[in-house]
């Protein structure tokens, strides 16, 4: 895997030179390799908000891509940082459950613990291991380093993902009724909220609430009803996401994160026996 393309997300925002640095030390020791940018308005250590924005993106890049998250709350502790192959990629992340957003543990091929220091800056500081460590190791890894290299391999890691919705179904006359509860995981920069919630196949939408407020169908797109009115409609990633067309939902509707959710699905029977 040797394509020479490194994603980075962090939180280090656009108003510090921290992001530059990173570039900068990429380009050192990797000159020819194309950095994209996935985003670097993470809040700050917001582990869960940087694995959905991680999530989401990792499915888009080509195979041999080194994805690279600092959103690093234990920077300059005795925490880990790991390097893991995955999806026909490599994964750079501090072992502080990111890892669990990007992949599921039966796609994750080997983990290695990035412990040998010829590969890192030298002095290297206690607050900027993005610059020491994460962004030479990638550009190592990107113009071939293997993973072997960096350290010893580990079984054990911290391995964090959304919560899981519940489901609870019951039969009906001709039809079966499944309700499933979760929670808003996100509110992006126009205020939509997202939730961990997916539409069920084959199933329609009787009902969603969420914040006092109720929804009987899913909308196409956010054009699909009249400026300043809510919707329910199916984001980007397959998530059900609440909005308000030309508004924002977390202002307009007072949702925020971890507002429960719950849907009611139905399935229609073509017969009496199902």
């Amino acid at each position: 895997m040797n394509n020479l393309v490194i994603s980075l997300l962090t939180d280090f925002g656009l108003k510090d030179a921290y992001v530059g640095i990173l570039k900068g030390v990429i380009a050192r020791f990797a000159p020819h390799a194309l950095v994209i940018d996935i985003c670097h308005e993470v809040p700050p250590q917001d582990i869960q908000r940087a694995g959905v924005l991680w999530a989401s993106a990792v499915p888009h890049f080509p195979p041999g891509t080194v994805h690279v998250a600092v959103v690093d709350p234990g920077v300059g502790t005795e925490r880990r940082i790991l390097a893991f192959e995955a999806r026909n990629c490599l994964f750079l992340a501090p072992d502080n459950g990111l890892i669990g957003y990007a992949c599921e543990r039966r796609e994750i091929r080997k983990v290695v613990s990035v412990q040998r220091t010829e590969h890192f800056l030298q002095p290297l500081s206690g607050t900027f291991h993005g610059r020491d460590i994460f962004a030479p190791v990638a550009a190592r890894l990107a113009s071939g380093l293997p993973l072997e290299a960096l350290g010893p391999r580990t079984k054990r890691y911290l391995h964090r993902s959304l919560p899981r919705p519940s489901l609870k179904t019951r039969r009906a006359k001709g039809s079966r009724i499944t309700e499933a509860r979760g929670e808003i995981v996100a509110v992006d920069r126009f205020g939509n909220a997202i939730t961990n919630l997916q539409p069920l196949e084959g199933q329609k939408l009787l009902e969603l609430r969420a914040g006092g407020f109720r929804w009987k169908k899913l909308s196409r797109a956010y054009g699909d009803v009249k400026k300043g009115r809510s919707v329910v409609l199916v984001e980007s990633t397959g998530h059900l996401e609440i909005a308000v067309s030309h508004g924002r939902a977390d202002v307009e509707l007072g949702l925020k994160l971890g507002d429960p959710v719950a849907a009611v699905w139905v399935h229609h029977f073509s017969s009496p026996m199902g």
